[in-house]
């Protein structure tokens, strides 16, 4: 607690030399229920019930004559019940630590560790939807006048070391670029990502002279369009170089959707498609294409049956969904459905398997009881095929699989003073 006031103590303080300073707070806790929640799970297993929580304080400084703009970000991470009531565990981390150079009011250098927001964060996000989140400790030049161009890069190390030494905490080095420019009703976004894993040459007791970085690329673009109503997006990357094992990469991402809103009732349909390697593939060619930093969670159904910390190096997925949404304002709830199949040999014992994965229904409702503070709430079901438990490697589990939750996320303005 003593630190957390001196913290804030320094935060006000530095109020004082500021044109622009904000400190908010950022509550949220969620209850969660979970019966086949990324995986399918046998009839009589006991479902987990939990609730956790996250509290952060962010503290955004700027002052022109001093050509500079600050941010720092603290938060606490935590499940309701892992610590004693009587243990006061020292839970608190850093979410962003970042200092931003302005050369001019377009031209800009921010380094430090920070959130890596861009498009529809497909590629890379901030994960949001996970307590901890994600952020990256990188520098990033930025352009932002007629268009934007963002350029980053990063190199990583697990401490202050002598010599070279083993690392898998993160990506080894990274670099990206970024490029987004509006034509009146259509948005273009062109993403370029170079990102190094390192690998060893021997797979017992390696050592430094062992060591090398596999470096993969990532490139494409994203179009969106929206008019009286109608919106619509769509999105292409190609996977080349190599993996985190060093081995051929060549996969692609292909996405469509489209929505059209009348009223207070919105309708969409869309699909995403990423390429995947057959399991009884002997070429040693990575096929499956990742989508790496992104907000996995957004995507391919909220039960995070697919790339939310696995499904990588698989046989890719298709995701065909519709879906509609009512907003009154306050109140929003939505429904969307997905049909999920394997885009590569799926094999069982040596035979090809049908690509049909399962379906997924999502149900999600949002109310917002005032200007800091909204509840929510969703429930889902997964209807997994005979080759979703294959893949998943459950052929025991129940076809049938449940996930609900609920939410109050609380964002005060703490303070704001602007001269």
């Amino acid at each position: 607690m003593k630190k957390i006031l001196a913290v804030l103590l320094i935060f006000v303080s530095t109020a004082t030399f500021a044109q622009e300073f904000k400190l908010s707070g950022d509550f949220r806790a969620r209850y969660e229920y979970r019966d086949g929640f990324k995986a399918p799970v046998s009839s009589d297993h006991v479902p987990a019930s939990f609730i956790s929580q996250r509290a952060r304080i962010n503290m955004n400084y700027l002052n022109k004559e001093q050509n500079l703009r600050f941010g720092f970000s603290m938060q606490d991470v935590r499940t309701w019940g892992d610590e004693s009531q009587l243990v006061d565990d020292n839970q608190l981390g850093v979410h962003e630590a970042w200092g931003e150079i302005l050369f001019t009011d377009k031209f800009s250098l921010k380094i430090g560790r920070q959130e890596l927001v861009y498009d529809d964060s497909r590629i890379l996000g901030n994960v949001d939807w996970a307590m901890q989140g994600r952020s990256h400790d990188l520098a990033l030049f930025k352009y932002e006048g007629d268009f934007k161009f963002h350029a980053g890069a990063a190199y990583n190390a697990d401490g202050e070391t002598l010599g070279r030494e083993i690392y898998n905490t993160n990506y080894k080095a990274m670099q990206f670029a970024w490029f987004n420019k509006s034509f009146s009703d259509l948005n273009v976004s062109v993403l370029f990502l170079n990102n190094g894993i390192e690998y060893s040459e021997v797979e017992v007791d390696p050592t430094a002279a062992d060591l090398g970085i596999a470096y993969s690329q990532t490139i494409g673009t994203r179009l969106t369009y929206s008019k009286d109503g109608f919106a619509a997006n769509a999105a292409y990357y190609y996977q080349g170089g190599k993996d985190g094992a060093n081995n051929e990469l060549n996969a692609y991402y292909v996405a469509g959707e489209a929505s059209y809103k009348v009223g207070k009732f919105k309708v969409l349909a869309g699909t995403e498609v990423m390429s995947g390697t057959d399991q009884d593939a002997t070429d040693g060619v990575n096929r499956s294409f990742n989508p790496f930093y992104g907000t996995n969670h957004k995507f391919n159904g909220l039960m995070d049956y697919f790339y939310v910390g696995n499904h990588a190096n698989n046989v890719g997925l298709g995701d065909y969904y519709v879906g509609t949404a009512y907003n009154s304002g306050a109140f929003t709830t939505g429904v969307r459905a997905h049909f999920f199949s394997a885009m590569a040999n799926l094999v069982q014992e040596g035979e090809v398997l049908d690509s049909n994965l399962g379906t997924e229904l999502d149900f999600t409702a949002s109310y917002k009881f005032s200007d800091a503070i909204t509840f929510q709430a969703g429930y889902s079901v997964m209807n997994a095929s005979d080759e979703m438990l294959a893949l998943k490697a459950t052929p025991e589990a129940s076809s049938t699989n449940h996930w609900g939750w609920a939410m109050v996320v609380i964002k005060p303005s703490l303070l704001h003073i602007k001269k």
